[in-house]
């Protein structure tokens, strides 16, 4: 289990990636958006908790503020964190 603390500055984009395992996020400042692959966007606000499937494609943008979040991933061992998706 990988458990992180992540701020994420206003007008940013993360990159497309996925990770090697299931991703649990509870937002504690801010609002964004999650981009999962085929799905529609998801607006996640301070206090709502989302769930990124395993080995899920997914981006996360910020809109006008800065995001801070607590972030839970349980992984494959000997995995790395994150796998970036080329465009």
């Amino acid at each position: 289990m990988v458990i992180s603390y992540v701020e994420i500055p206003k007008a940013t984009i993360l990159p497309t990636h996925y990770h090697p395992g299931e991703e649990f996020a509870y937002m504690l400042q801010g609002c964004g958006e999650l981009s999962l692959k085929d799905q529609s966007k998801i607006v996640v606000k301070a206090g709502d908790v989302v769930k990124v499937p395993l080995k899920n494609v997914h981006s996360f943008s910020t809109i006008d503020q800065e995001e801070k979040m607590v972030v839970f991933r349980v992984h494959e061992k000997g995995q790395p964190d994150r796998i970036l998706i080329e465009d």
